[in-house]
């Protein structure tokens, strides 16, 4: 095993001859012409349809810094997924030029993107340059290095009018990541501020080996396991250009107790076909878990269409501001009940329609379309008992061990095939974690051990049960 000062001349060694080799093309992160970049940029930024809402308030975002041609889809996913009115973003990156200790701190006035100037918080600056005695201030290593202005052009398109403090973390040891992931804990806690990781995943691999890699890295993410993190990258089991910043935010998501919610993978054989010398990408983010709100007046509104459209009576034409609930991708189940036994039940997890639509399109379907139940008919409505489930926040599972019962509904998907269990089922049924995974397979018509196999996906959901009877 190599340690202290070998590692640190081999470290030294790799930038030297990272230098002198030329970049692989991805690494020509941005185009010299402003219009051109521009016009990859947002067509790669915009255009991209969430099936799923999602409900939190993020904390830490994890994003890859390769050119917008090659990663900037996987990126753009989860920053098209943020909302709030952030007033910092701390980017971490690691260095790609120039080997340095410590945590280098840009202390120029702004950087710029081919999209404008982007202000540094000036005050921030110094006050973590006060509280961390290996942290320098330095303008120079930032003009050129990607991991950082590579985020720029995401954060000025997502945030307006926000401030930055850029930091690049040289070669540091773990007790130095610590120091600095408590600092940020508390400037995360005292500013509305949300922290930015740059990094990519595997490097140079076939891309089989870079999947499995990736899938190892997503893998101690998700449970929030920084120093599982460095013994396995001891044996290379995970990879990261920017693992320090990695254990940074997992030391602080594990701190905080905030839930992880993968978005985006990809690779750079999407781009350019070369299936063996691949870069990995990734993009999602720790979050602090919210309730879904709905007022008085929202909910009042969602029993009324469900019931006009069971009713079949004709609605007014509905309006509804830009972010209101019913704009939302909600999936939506719908489950009507007659004297306590189920007379119909369908819905979808996810949704490519505005909720009101799908509300909609799920009460036709549950009163009149459940292939086990004959059409609802009208002496059947007066004291109807209908339950409305809306799903939000669907993401994979990595481990099942972080499956939470009575808070996480199941989907399971083999091939064609495909299975939903609801929040509420393994508490209905009281079930143990494994016996809601065995079931949901059954489910799908799969063998019950199926979730336990490589090939199917296994992915979670929150949902939130509004109810109210037909009178």
């Amino acid at each position: 095993m190599i340690r202290g000062k070998n590692l640190k001349i081999i470290s030294l060694i790799a930038f030297l001859l990272f230098s002198a080799f030329p970049l692989h093309p991805f690494f020509k992160y941005r185009p010299e012409n402003k219009d051109e970049f521009i016009k990859i940029f947002r067509a790669n930024f915009n255009g991209f349809q969430y099936y799923s809402e999602f409900v939190g308030e993020p904390k830490i975002i994890i994003s890859p810094h390769a050119t917008y041609q090659y990663s900037g889809k996987v990126a753009a996913k989860t920053f098209n997924l943020i909302k709030g009115d952030y007033k910092l973003i701390i980017i971490l990156g690691p260095p790609h030029y120039q080997y340095f200790r410590g945590f280098a701190v840009y202390n120029g006035e702004y950087l710029k993107s081919p999209l404008g100037i982007i202000k540094t918080d000036s005050d921030e600056v110094l006050k973590i340059k006060k509280s961390i005695f290996t942290v320098f201030l330095n303008k120079e290593l930032f003009y050129e290095e990607h991991s950082i202005n590579i985020q720029l052009p995401y954060i000025q398109e997502t945030f307006k009018g926000v401030k930055i403090l850029p930091i690049i973390i040289g070669d540091t040891k773990k007790n130095e990541l610590k120091l600095l992931a408590k600092y940020l804990i508390k400037l995360l806690k005292r500013k509305k501020a949300l922290l930015l990781i740059s990094t990519d995943l595997s490097h140079y691999h076939k891309l089989n080996v870079a999947k499995e890699i990736d899938e190892n890295t997503i893998k101690v993410l998700e449970n929030k396991k920084p120093d599982t993190f460095l013994r396995l990258k001891q044996f290379d089991k995970v990879e990261a250009c920017g693992w320090r910043a990695l254990y940074v935010g997992m030391y602080m998501a594990k701190k905080m107790k905030l839930e992880f919610f993968p978005v985006s993978r990809g690779y750079s054989s999407d781009f350019d076909g070369n299936t063996e010398r691949v870069v990995g990408y990734f993009s999602g983010l720790y979050y602090e878990k919210k309730k879904l709100k709905i007022q008085k007046d929202e909910k009042e509104k969602i029993f009324k269409i469900v019931k006009n459209t069971i009713l079949k009576k004709k609605d007014k034409v509905l309006v509804f501001s830009e972010n209101s609930i019913f704009n939302g991708k909600f999936g939506v189940f719908i489950t009507l009940k007659k004297n306590g036994k189920l007379r119909g039940c369908m819905g979808n997890i996810i949704s490519n329609t505005p909720l009101y639509k799908t509300l909609k399109r799920i009460a036709l379907l549950s009163a009149y379309e459940d292939p086990r139940f004959e059409p609802l008919k009208s002496d059947e409505i007066k004291n109807l008992e209908i339950n409305i489930s809306l799903i939000f926040n669907l993401r994979k599972l990595y481990n099942s061990r972080n499956l939470k019962l009575g808070e996480d509904g199941l989907l399971i998907i083999k091939g064609e095939k495909r299975g939903v269990l609801l929040p509420e089922i393994p508490v209905l049924f009281r079930w143990d974690r494994k016996e809601f995974l065995e079931n949901c397979c059954l489910k799908a018509g799969l063998q019950k051990k199926c979730w336990k196999k490589k090939k199917t996906e296994i992915y979670i959901f929150n949902s939130k049960i509004l109810s109210f009877f037909l009178k």
